[in-house]
């Protein structure tokens, strides 16, 4: 199992934790995040989650263990880098799973990974699906199959892989009910890791801690105010776009408090319970995206509570 720690901008105080939970790698998307891991923890095996541009590829050869790519053309440039270290490289090559974002397209999987074995400094480590990461698609029986022929395509070439890395918090659910395929040997956790749900349905996981981590922040004013003709006792925050980027945050009194708006730099609540006032702190869950914006943002100050 691999911990993707983009979501907590890989906190090592996370790291640490989900280390000692059991998880054999860690892996971001950002460079800089993965040469703070590798500071604090020199032994762990670091996935670099998004193809490197160029300009980054001979710190992805001196941080990361594994490089994930999808376009032919990065290849010399991290084989150089490579040479020049004295290093050799795992890289993943990525397949298209139907999201439409990067990766190589089924039929042109094999000569790819002939062209990672064919450099003297990169070590195939495997290929890698991404599914349920955009869009909102569910992975599903086709979806497997089509990864998983693309995969057998490599192999009747002769190909060998060491990984095959497909499921993450899109496919929990696969893996709880028995159909996530045997043949993957590779998972990736990411948000249901972190918030304790399944990414494309946003369910809760049995067992899942969905409130490890909250947003805190004050109310700044409370009035009764007319809204389209109706009365609202409304409560203004100071949360907002700049704190939590395109993510929503739920209040944990749901029953009692409603968000309505959420601006730059205000987050507007319906206070139903009519028990707020300028002052008070109010507690939020957040959905991932609003994570990755607290956890990005400097304006929002990060506190670890041990339990």
């Amino acid at each position: 199992m691999v911990a993707v720690l983009k979501g907590c901008q890989s906190d090592s105080q996370i790291a640490e934790r989900v280390l000692s939970g059991g998880f054999h790698g860690l892996a971001d998307s950002r460079l800089e995040n993965l040469k703070l891991l590798r500071g604090c923890f020199p032994k762990a095996e670091l996935t670099l989650l998004r193809q490197p541009q160029r300009g980054d590829c001979a710190l992805a050869v001196t941080v990361c263990d594994r490089i994930c790519v999808s376009s032919p053309h990065v290849l010399p440039w991290i084989e150089e880098k490579a040479c020049r270290q004295g290093r050799d490289i795992g890289v993943f090559v990525i397949a298209e799973c139907g999201d439409g974002r990067d990766g190589v397209v089924a039929e042109n999987l094999p000569d790819f990974c002939q062209l990672v074995e064919k450099s003297e400094h990169l070590r195939l480590a495997g290929v890698l699906g991404n599914m349920g990461c955009e869009g909102g698609f569910s992975p599903g029986p086709a979806r497997y199959r089509h990864f998983l022929g693309a995969v057998e395509n490599c192999r009747q070439a002769g190909i060998r892989l060491e990984s095959v890395s497909c499921g993450n918090s899109a496919s929990i659910l696969d893996m709880i009910d028995g159909s996530f395929p045997e043949s993957i040997n590779e998972v990736r956790f990411g948000e249901a890791l972190l918030l304790g749900r399944e990414t494309t349905e946003g369910q809760t996981i049995a067992g899942g801690e969905t409130d490890a981590f909250k947003f805190q922040a004050e109310v700044l004013e409370v009035a009764d105010k007319s809204v389209k003709g109706k009365p609202e006792r409304r409560a203004v925050v100071a949360l907002g776009r700049a704190d939590i980027g395109h993510g929503e945050l739920a209040p944990v009194r749901h029953d009692e408090q409603e968000v309505v708006l959420v601006s730059s730099d205000h987050l507007v609540l319906i206070d139903r319970g009519r028990s707020l006032a300028p002052g008070n702190i109010v507690e939020f869950v957040p959905t991932y995206f609003a994570l990755l914006g607290g956890m990005i943002s400097a304006g929002v100050e990060k506190t670890f509570i041990d339990n």
